[in-house]
């Protein structure tokens, strides 16, 4: 394994492999941990950052807001999150305060829930959730002033030691609202941090109750994700990935360092705790929900994708971005995080905005609108997913339900297309998506042509393991591959990419 994760930090096919064997479950998770204490910290950010690259792992960088606390009105709550989807940027939801808020208006939780998710159009992600619905907590823990990162590093738990000091009655007093709440949400993160060595047991529902969660979640086809610790950086990190994908097999993960690592080298640690999940995490998307600055300059050099943050009072207002001393419960912490990772990235990450906005997400939305929940993660292509976690939430978003009769499905496209050989511009998950179709429906050769050398090459080479069709790589040369072709579409996943690549070459554009 050590030789395969050397190899992987230089080469981006040695890591394409290793993620394979991932998804394969060929990985042992306490030999990974222990392989990677091996790599110095050029080389964890060298890995992660190639685990990152498309395909093999989720290539925007984003922020997730939490719009919600206790001590908020509805009103409050709702502007908050329309303020965000303005942005383009995801919901992340604390059940408790919704319900808390809800509750003083006289309004059932889920009725704030519902208008919450039908005043956006972005997806929204919904923690603090159990077995009969949203957890409930006493006011000192809704209120808490965020001591523990105030403080620093390092604490087992909660310093005042009453974190997760659930109000079980109240929650049994719901009813069992745990479907209704996950039937409107795009997905639920639970959490893992009372597993083995991650020393938090009074910080996390047990394990069994975070399973029901899951699998209804399953059943009503919301994505899943896990907060785990970065703990002592060795067994306590091995105990929380086993328990989040090997226990409950979740798409994302959340990495939480801050006062929860407990590791002699904290920002080594870190990383190597976000490079460990970005291996392991099947849905490709690793992102940090509590990291003090440094460890969230770390972590995006290592792979990590997105930051969890909030607004004022909210808790992920201050559990990321900010050093002991300064975090503190009323921080506004996007802007905070938005200035780190302009600052490590610069504007543009690829081919996509620092942190990924309303541009990033529709063509996500049109894209999985065409490709379809048949096709999309964990559906894959040679063992690779199409997709991402992102890809599955996207198809519950308000602006999937506004495009939903505009994009045609690629089984239409398919059908419409005439001649035996097909150039598709743009080499990302609509082009294999529809390069499948394209094959189904007896499409005999298919031309790939994309800017990036390696999306192309590797776009190739796990076509023509998947299909029956020939499947050639066209350096990028647009022109020659509608030359050559007896229809051409173009496949670029970005809205504004596509109208230009379809006006400069007059290749029909598909979402």
């Amino acid at each position: 394994m050590l030789d395969l994760l050397r190899e992987a930090c230089e080469s981006l096919d040695a890591a394409l492999e290793l993620k394979r064997m991932a998804y394969e479950g060929k990985i042992d998770v306490d030999e990974l941990v222990t392989d990677l204490c091996e790599l110095s910290d050029r080389e964890l950010e060298a890995l992660g950052d190639n685990l990152r690259t498309f395909p093999i792992g989720c290539d925007l960088i984003e922020i997730a807001v939490g719009p919600c606390a206790s001590d908020y009105s509805p009103d409050t709550i709702l502007a908050n999150a329309e303020l965000t989807d303005r942005m383009g940027m995801c919901l992340h939801v604390c059940a408790y305060a919704v319900a808390d808020a809800a509750e003083r208006e006289g309004m059932r939780p889920i009725e704030l829930f519902r208008r919450l998710v039908n005043s956006v159009r972005v997806p929204v992600d919904v923690d603090h959730i159990g077995a009969n619905g949203p957890m409930r907590f006493p006011k000192d823990i809704t209120a808490c002033e965020g001591t523990c990162y105030l403080q620093g590093p390092p604490f087992k738990e909660c310093p005042r030691g009453r974190i997760h000091r659930r109000l079980l009655d109240k929650e049994r007093e719901q009813e069992e609202e745990l479907r209704e709440w996950l039937e409107v949400a795009s997905s639920v993160c639970v959490n893992v941090t009372g597993e083995g060595g991650q020393d938090a047991e009074g910080h996390a529902a047990p394990l069994e109750e975070m399973r029901e969660v899951v699998e209804t979640a399953r059943e009503v086809g919301a994505g899943t994700g896990a907060i785990l610790h970065v703990g002592d950086g060795e067994d306590d990190l091995a105990d929380g990935l086993r328990a989040a994908i090997e226990e409950l097999e979740v798409d994302y993960l959340a990495i939480e360092g801050g006062p929860f690592n407990r590791a002699d080298d904290r920002l080594t640690a870190f990383r190597r705790a976000v490079v460990a999940a970005r291996i392991l995490v099947p849905g490709k998307v690793v992102i940090t929900n509590g990291a003090y600055e440094d460890e969230l300059v770390a972590g995006l050099q290592a792979g990590l994708n997105g930051a969890l943050s909030g607004f004022p009072k909210n808790h992920h207002g201050y559990m990321v971005g900010y050093e002991p001393g300064t975090a503190r419960r009323g921080n506004f912490g996007l802007p905070k995080v938005f200035a780190i990772m302009r600052r490590v990235f610069g504007r543009r990450y690829g081919q996509t905005s620092v942190p990924a906005g309303w541009e990033e997400l529709d063509g996500i939305v049109r894209a999985s609108l065409m490709l379809g929940e048949e096709l999309l993660y964990p559906n894959d292509v040679a063992g690779i997913p199409i997709g991402d976690a992102h890809w599955v939430a996207a198809l519950r978003s308000g602006r999937a339900r506004e495009l939903e009769s505009e994009v045609r499905s690629v089984e239409e496209i398919a059908r419409e297309v005439e001649g035996e050989t097909v150039a598709l511009l743009g080499g990302r998950f609509p082009a294999w998506g529809l390069a499948k179709a394209l094959d189904e429906a007896g499409v005999s050769e298919i031309l790939i042509s994309d800017p990036d050398a390696w999306v192309e090459r590797v776009t190739v080479r796990l076509l023509n393991e998947e299909l029956d069709a020939t499947v050639h790589g066209m350096m990028g040369d647009d022109k020659r591959a509608v030359e050559e072709a007896d229809e051409a579409l173009v496949t670029a996943v970005m809205p504004g990419v596509a109208r230009a690549l379809a006006e400069k070459t007059g290749a029909k554009p598909v979402c």
